[in-house]
């Protein structure tokens, strides 16, 4: 059974199914420490469920640590230590983001307004570089940026602009729209800018626009900022906003529609 075939039913909170999938690969593996591993983590319910005062088989991740690799052992070690130092809502977050859960991240971004830090926020923040840069589902890279953008936004450490940097040289590859990513000061528009390459938000994968639709749109959106259909016009600078001076013109349509 691979990581991502686990991966996939943690997204879904398929636990259970996850757990007895896991179980019946370690009968012909007994010793594989990343399936033991994320047996830990089924039982638990994944990271954004787990019960920090009552953990389930907590033998199971020490088993893990002591069978895996040194590149394992770094990965577990990081995500348990900075799960376990996450206060409960940014806790979520960050295991939903991971997983590409876009529908319990967006309800969780909404509600988010302040966090509690732990004291050993030096460690706390060297985990989380290393928990979200070794994601390279771009589902998750998104939602990445999102949540420590949103936890930029909330207490302003210079260090989680690295991190964003970090996670943008890496999506930049697979999406050209993140070339003229800015990090944002505010909620709203950094939920707008994440979330509007999706229809609805079960969409698994990000639609990239091709240059030469991209342009179709963009002179179509032209046309009707020029005549004033501003509403219209913005939702169609939207689709395309990292094309050419999109962004520009969807400030230009907010102010015009407020006037």
């Amino acid at each position: 059974m691979t990581r991502r075939e686990i991966e996939d039913l943690f997204k879904t909170e398929d636990y259970d199914k996850a757990v007895l999938k896991i179980k019946n690969a370690l009968k012909d593996d007994s010793d594989n420490g990343e399936l033991i591993y994320y047996l830990f983590l089924a039982e638990n319910k994944d990271y954004a469920n787990i019960d920090l005062d009552n953990i389930v088989n907590e033998v199971n991740f020490n088993r893990a640590i002591e069978l895996s690799n040194r590149r394992l052992r770094n990965e577990f070690e990081a995500e348990y230590n900075f799960y376990r130092d996450s206060d409960p809502q940014i806790r979520k977050l960050f295991c939903y983001a991971s997983r590409g859960n876009i529908d319990k991240v967006l309800k969780l971004f909404d509600k988010i307004n302040d966090v509690k830090l732990p004291e050993n926020i030096d460690e706390y923040i060297d985990n989380l570089d290393y928990i979200v840069t070794l994601k390279t589902n771009r589902n998750a890279l998104k939602l990445n940026i999102l949540s420590v953008n949103l936890l930029y936004i909330l207490v302003k450490d210079g260090r989680l602009l690295k991190i964003i940097n970090n996670l943008l040289n890496i999506i930049k590859q697979m999406d050209f729209k993140y070339n003229r990513f800015v990090v944002f000061s505010d909620k709203s528009e950094l939920k707008e800018y994440i979330f509007d390459d999706y229809e609805s938000s079960d969409v698994d994968e990000i639609q990239v626009i091709d240059s030469v639709k991209a342009q179709k749109t963009y002179l179509a959106a032209m046309v009707l900022f020029n005549i004033g259909l501003y509403q219209e016009a913005m939702k169609m600078f939207k689709k395309i906003s990292y094309y050419n001076d999109s962004l520009e013109y969807i400030n230009k349509c907010k102010e015009k529609v407020k006037l």
